[in-house]
């Protein structure tokens, strides 16, 4: 399988305002060596002296070259997880400070940064409708909040063991968690009440997925053992055993397919009805941690712990797009227009990669 040439970025990262180069494409993408930098006036912000190329990622052809270029900082100590609000106008991002900040996606600032986690925070969700949004961390807590407000909304103690995955229902009236004490958790969206809990199972669970029509969720554990639970009376059957420990679960938009990220590089679906497995995707060469289909199920984006980050035509199994960032990854996630993606490489921050169009 053969993939465009890498572009590297930054070894910081990336929400580059280009303001003294108008004339620029939005298409276009920073790369350059950081040679020192220095704080600025906010703790959010610092600037850096690089030597920075501007290429166009259509064409891979160089536009400009720029020189103090100012870059914004997401957590101290690192990133750890993000989210894009389902409407695309906003995001989230969380970190081992042990805060959740609140980003404009048009502008890059940061609009809020909510704060009540005493560990580093391990994933966040949004809802359906944008108007909650979930914070979990490495002790096992939840945080609520309402993005309009940094008011913390509601407190809950979730599991004893740190989690690792958020999920809402799509009507968004409940949520999912999993975590290391081997428990899918389900929550009452309005209330925060527990409605019930599944477990423990066969391993520490480390990947939640739930499916398009809200009848079941997917979780995975570090034993390759892949289980579909019914959130209707909470009964679990195992849907898949694979030889690797799973990072990252998606369905396809209709429900119909369930796609996992392994930690062999390899991208593994089966049909949800009769648990046939499908042909494997192969793109990575080391352990996938994100899978993250858009929202009309023609995209699948996938990030490699080296910082390779795939898009992949999600009825074909083409690959579309490949671009490797300069640090090891985190996690990904794709907007919901599919033009850009966000994701959590190096040791501070994120990137943001604008899509070219040709692939979006």
């Amino acid at each position: 399988m053969q993939f465009a040439p890498a572009v590297a970025l930054s070894n910081h990262f990336v929400l580059t305002q280009f303001s003294t180069l108008a004339t620029v494409s939005p298409r276009a993408v920073a790369l350059g060596k950081v040679n020192d930098a220095f704080c600025g006036g906010s703790a959010n912000m610092f600037v850096t002296r690089i030597s920075l190329a501007l290429w166009t990622l259509g064409a891979f052809q160089l536009l400009a070259i720029a020189q103090d270029v100012q870059l914004r900082q997401a957590h101290r100590g690192g990133t750890t997880t993000l989210a894009i609000r389902p409407d695309g106008k906003q995001f989230a991002t969380a970190g081992n400070d042990h805060l959740v900040k609140l980003w404009d996606a048009a502008s890059g600032q940061c609009t809020a940064t909510f704060s009540g986690h005493h560990v580093p925070v391990t994933a966040v969700a949004f809802s359906p409708a944008g108007s909650l949004l979930v914070s979990a961390d490495r002790a096992g807590r939840l945080l609520l909040w309402k993005p309009e407000s940094s008011a913390t909304a509601r407190l809950l103690e979730g599991h004893p063991l740190c989690i690792n995955g958020i999920a809402f229902a799509p009507g968004g009236g409940s949520f999912m968690t999993c975590s290391q004490d081997r428990r899918v958790k389900i929550w009452s969206s309005e209330t925060g009440a527990l409605i019930r809990a599944v477990g423990p199972l066969s391993a520490a669970l480390t990947a939640l997925a739930v499916a398009p029509d809200g009848r079941h969720c997917t979780v995975s554990g570090q034993d390759g053992l892949i289980i579909r639970i019914d959130l209707a009376n909470g009964s679990a059957m195992p849907l898949a055993h694979d030889k690797v420990s799973i990072h990252s679960l998606s369905f396809t938009s209709d429900g119909s397919q369930l796609l996992a990220g392994g930690g062999d590089g390899v991208i593994r679906g089966w049909r949800v009805n009769d648990r046939c497995e499908l042909p494997a995707l192969n793109g990575h060469r080391d352990a996938i941690v994100s899978l993250h289909t858009s929202a009309d199920g023609r995209r699948l984006l996938s990030v490699g712990e080296s910082g390779q980050t795939v898009l992949w035509d999600a009825v074909s199994g083409k690959a579309l797009f490949s671009h490797r960032f300069p640090a090891p990854a985190i996690c990904g996630s794709l907007a919901s227009d599919g033009s850009h993606a966000l994701v959590v490489a190096g040791t501070n921050g994120f990137f943001q990669l604008t899509l070219p169009q040709r692939v979006q």
